[in-house]
């Protein structure tokens, strides 16, 4: 469970100039959009977490949400603006045809170096 829990910083890196998307969880169409320009193919995620109810910050003891802000602190300063945000779905399809083409001049020059 730990990776699920641990601070995105931890496996992010310290820095968001790396990426140029980075999507919130709870606005899977984004990812939809992203995966299936990306693929040329339809893509739909999941849905996984079929029991419960959605948890609810409110229903928190401040006290808990203080220990969880103090952990995480370094999540929100670096991608705390991300946190809810939605991201229009026509530049994310624009960025994710830019990467397939990335992708696509990566996987040729792959390929040529291992069939030579």
């Amino acid at each position: 469970i730990a990776v699920h829990t641990a601070p995105l910083v931890d496996f992010l890196g310290p820095s968001r100039n790396y990426y140029d998307l980075i999507f919130d969880i709870s606005e899977s169409r984004q990812i939809e959009v992203f995966f299936s320009t990306l693929t040329g193919e339809d893509r739909k995620l999941p849905v996984k977490q079929i029991g419960g109810p959605p948890a609810n910050r409110d229903q928190l003891p401040d006290e808990l949400v203080q220990k969880l802000e103090g952990i995480y602190k370094d999540d929100y300063r670096l991608f705390g603006d991300v946190f809810g945000r939605q991201t229009d779905l026509q530049l994310i399809a624009k960025r994710a045809k830019r990467h397939k083409a990335s992708l696509n001049g990566f996987l040729a020059r792959l390929k040529s170096r291992l069939l030579k």
